[in-house]
């Protein structure tokens, strides 16, 4: 017979701040200088040569040392980040949705 007993495990957990919810620099990866709300992945052009990008939505203009007005989009095989079309001025971008037909929507506030 073999005998099993638990034992509750005591911790301490101190309370932290806020979370920083930019996008952080990771290895050369460069982050942004605001809020990211929202990322996907977004493939505009399917099985086309181009591969998916990552897309982020936030409040941020900034995106690596690239200005982009609350949308911006990073290439994993270039290391880039890209503004999209002009950005989004004013405002903030809460939800981003990639769509099979390659359509991309944001939603959010608006000016």
């Amino acid at each position: 017979m073999v005998a099993l007993a638990l034992m509750p495990i005591a911790s301490t957990v101190q309370a932290q701040g806020p979370c920083d919810l930019r996008w952080i620099p990771v290895g050369s990866v460069p982050g942004t200088n605001n809020v990211v709300n929202a990322s996907t992945v977004w493939d505009s052009d399917g099985a086309a040569p181009r591969g998916p990008l990552v897309v982020i939505g936030g409040d941020f203009t900034m995106a690596g040392n690239v200005a982009a007005l609350r949308i911006a989009t990073y290439d994993p095989a270039t290391a880039q980040w890209s503004p999209l079309g002009s950005g989004l001025n004013g405002g903030s971008v809460r939800a981003l949705a990639a769509l099979p037909n390659g359509d991309l929507v944001a939603g959010g506030y608006f000016n």
